[in-house]
Order: structure tokens, then C-alpha cells, then sequence
């Protein structure tokens, strides 16, 4: 599962969500996720027990193909 982030009131982005083709689960008013998503992008891989099992801050290049090689590795198992 894929999780936006917003700390805004989703009256406030409803008008963005909507217009827009997103497939993921979008998380509003989400003040308590100040201290990990207070930079952005923040990437977690919560595996099927859940236990964090990969996080990354910020996107290059390396950190996505880490990203998806590891998703290929889970999905494998």
C-alpha cells in the first residue's frame, strides 16, 4: 500500500485529490506524523508482520532502484 501525507485538513486538498488519477491512500490532518514526514519524501516498507523493514529520506536515483530492488526481494518471498 502507497500513503500520501498531508498535514492540512482535507477540506483543503479534496479539490487536489479529485482532479487528479492518484492510486494510493491519502492521510489527512496527520499532525502525529510530524517527526518522520517533516521531510520530503519519506519512503517506509512495512513488511507483512510489521516490522519496518526499509526507510529511506529523500529520492535519488540509488535510493530508488535500493527501493525497488528490495520490493522485488519481498515479493519473491
Amino acid at each position: 500500500l502507497f500513503f500520501s501525507v498531508s498535514k492540512h485538513p482535507k477540506e483543503k486538498i479534496r479539490s487536489i485529490v479529485e482532479c487528479r488519477d492518484f492510486n494510493f491512500i491519502h492521510l489527512v490532518d496527520a499532525d502525529s506524523l510530524g517527526k518522520i514526514t517533516s521531510i520530503y519524501p519519506v519512503i517506509i516498507i512495512v513488511d507483512e508482520t510489521g516490522r519496518v523493514d526499509m526507510a529511506e529520506i529523500g529520492t535519488t536515483p540509488r535510493q530508488r532502484f535500493l527501493l525497488h530492488q528490495r520490493l522485488a526481494e519481498l515479493a519473491d518471498n
